[in-house]
């Protein structure tokens, strides 16, 4: 299990590190895209860890390449094709010279496809935050006769993206490109360990055709409405650990009676409910959270007692292939490969 860092910043963080790192966690899960990496250093000392006491999960290669000003957000030092620098920042950034786990924060290679995949995200955080990433509610979420408006416009934009024409080869040439920076930083010593975050299956068999060095890890959204099983078959196919995140965020976002039904029965939360779940289907997971009460909660989760295979059979019931972030079907069409 990791601490996520995607939501918290300063001070905040750093405590939260440090609380977690006292309760016993050695993972924490960090990126440049997040920009909170120089506090990370600053939790570790906290907690009194040396840095052969900790491990930390970095990414890289956020952003399409050439997009500046086609999409929103952006930021210039996270751009694929560039990996090498943002490497290089990511280390500066962590005050260390080596990163335990580096990876590839995504596999979307160009403007229309990353906009596509964005769509969920806005609509998560508009819809159950009242705002989008510049402060503006997202709305209407229904058409006045009942359609959802987030999966028209995530169908609409997956047809833009596909009409506009999709280059199979010039996109498996970035991802490739991509990839080799990360096998040039594992042997340079930069990074101990490799790996990809939010590739769809069939982008995972492209991968054979251009690795080296298959990913030990792809860090992927799993939670019960969106368990993606086509990416976990692959992944076993090719020894490839999944680590889940989102989960928490499918809690507050998709309340589902069945989890609730579940939690009241064993005195569990939801969220601990659906870590449990996460945990005995192999599943490593990321978790956030800064309350000390919540951390050893999330960390009980670990320890058990098992679900029975009937409460496992029910949250597995439960996926309706949604995500609260990526539309990982951008990547899927982008790619002529067959998972």
């Amino acid at each position: 299990m990791q601490v996520g860092s995607s939501c918290f910043h300063g001070d905040e963080y750093i405590g939260a590190l440090a609380g977690a790192a006292s309760r016993g966690v050695r993972h924490f899960d960090c990126a440049v895209l997040y920009g909170n990496q120089e506090n990370t250093l600053a939790g570790m000392k906290k907690a009194g860890l040396k840095r052969d006491q900790f491990q930390i999960t970095s990414k890289v290669g956020y952003f399409p390449p050439d997009c500046e000003g086609k999409i929103y957000p952006w930021n210039g030092n996270n751009v694929k094709l560039d990996e090498a620098a943002s490497i290089d920042l990511a280390l500066k950034q962590l005050g260390t010279d080596y990163i335990d786990l580096l990876l590839i924060h995504s596999p979307f290679v160009g403007p229309g496809e990353f906009k596509a995949a964005l769509t969920p995200h806005f609509f998560a955080w508009g819809h159950e935050q009242g705002r989008d990433f510049v402060g503006v509610p997202v709305s209407p979420f229904e058409t006045i006769d009942g359609d959802n408006v987030r999966e028209l416009m995530s169908e609409a934009r997956l047809a833009r993206a596909a009409k506009l024409g999709i280059n199979f080869e010039k996109n498996r040439e970035i991802r490739a490109k991509s990839w080799e920076a990360l096998e040039n930083a594992h042997k340079a010593g930069k990074a101990k360990m490799i790996g990809v975050s939010n590739y769809p299956a069939n982008v995972l068999e492209e991968m054979t055709t251009y690795a080296s060095i298959m990913p030990a890890v792809n860090q992927i959204e799993f939670h019960p409405s969106n368990q993606q099983p086509k990416v976990l078959a692959a992944a076993k196919k090719h020894n490839i650990q999944i680590c889940g995140y989102a989960m928490c965020h499918d809690v507050m976002y998709n309340p589902n009676p069945v989890i609730a039904e579940i939690g009241k029965a064993r005195g569990w939360s939801e969220y601990q409910v659906v870590l449990r779940w996460v945990n005995q289907k192999g599943v490593a997971s990321i978790f956030g959270s800064s309350r000390p009460e919540e951390q050893i909660a999330n960390l009980a989760s670990l320890e058990g007692p098992d679900l029975t295979t009937d409460e496992v059979a029910k949250i597995d019931a439960l996926d309706i292939n949604r995500p609260v972030f990526f539309l990982t079907e951008a990547a899927e069409q982008s790619c002529n490969f067959k998972a």
